[in-house]
């Protein structure tokens, strides 16, 4: 067997043909492999878009929850201030009747019933305790914000201080802030 320059024997075509299969066995494992890892970033951009898809829809759903209580807000304010010159008309009316005796009982029930209206309505808007994060009527422990003093359930302080889409800003003002545990009293009414 002479070889002739330039061209393998068969035992090294053998041996080429080996060498090639097992490259292509490796560049096969390797495009799977890089295709795995591809997948696996392309379903952990997809959960992490989820995710902060979710939070736009809860941050959505809050704003709405907010412009809908400062709508009561003002409504409530609108209402106060009809109960005020109610109340003011009525006094008017026992001052200039005081005199004459004539002031009547339905007159009296009427300013007792607006004047506590009105400390029913100053309590409820001044002590809110729903969390605005996610809606939790009563939480059982709250959290305030130590920089600019808005208060949450304590679970949405701990979700939002682990957060790096918030990095432990405030989720009302965005101010940087800590926030503290409040400790506070069971009321049983």
């Amino acid at each position: 067997n002479v070889q002739m320059a330039g061209r393998p024997s068969h035992k090294n075509k053998e041996k080429l043909a080996r060498e090639v299969q097992r490259h292509m066995k490796l560049l096969e494992w390797t495009r799977a492999r890089q295709r795995r890892r591809w997948m696996d970033e392309r379903r952990r951009r997809l959960k992490e878009k989820a995710g902060l898809t979710r939070r736009i829809v809860k941050i959505e759903e809050n704003e709405a929850r907010f412009e809908e209580q400062g709508e009561m807000a003002r409504e409530h304010g609108h209402r106060l201030a009809e109960l005020e010159r109610r109340v003011g008309e009525i006094a008017e009316c026992l001052d200039m009747e005081m005199g004459e005796e004539r002031v009547t009982e339905e007159m009296v029930v009427e300013a007792r019933r607006m004047r506590e209206h009105e400390e029913r309505e100053k309590s409820s808007a001044r002590y809110i305790r729903t969390c605005l994060v996610c809606a939790t009527e009563n939480p059982r422990q709250r959290a305030v914000f130590t920089r600019c003093g808005h208060i949450v359930c304590y679970p949405c302080a701990v979700d939002n201080a682990r957060s790096d889409a918030t990095d432990g800003k405030c989720v009302f003002c965005r101010s940087m802030s800590g926030f503290v545990k409040i400790f506070e009293d069971q009321v049983v009414e």
